[in-house]
């Protein structure tokens, strides 16, 4: 019943930081920071590819939430944004995984983004 409690809780917080255009921006930025870092293939088109995917990270920020999963914290997203999600915690046939994906831009939800 408290797990309960602070499950909706917290769901509901991270809900209402990302309604913040603040806040979705420092979980975009963030992800970006994290997908920057990775090792990826020297591909010819590899700045196409980080254009596109900015434009997927963008559009994945917009269905993300926070569940708890076998009483963890995670990063819940639907379709294509949880193929990227997915894409991140295991890597692709391009870049390697970064696996603490979910914990870094849980941060960046529930830190509070600094005024622009």
């Amino acid at each position: 019943m408290i797990a309960d409690a602070l499950e909706r809780s917290m769901q509901q917080f991270a809900e209402a930081r990302m309604r913040q255009p603040q806040q979705k921006k420092q979980v975009i930025d963030t992800f970006m920071a994290v997908f920057t870092n990775l090792r990826k293939k020297p591909l010819a088109d590899l700045a196409q590819r980080t254009a596109a995917m900015q434009k997927r990270i963008e559009r994945a920020v917009e269905d993300m939430s926070v569940e708890f999963v076998r009483g963890e914290l995670v990063i819940k997203a639907a379709g294509s944004s949880e193929f990227l999600l997915n894409e991140f915690r295991r890597g692709s046939d391009w870049f390697l995984p970064e696996p603490d994906v979910d914990k870094i831009i849980l941060a960046a939800m529930l830190v509070k983004a600094k005024r622009s």
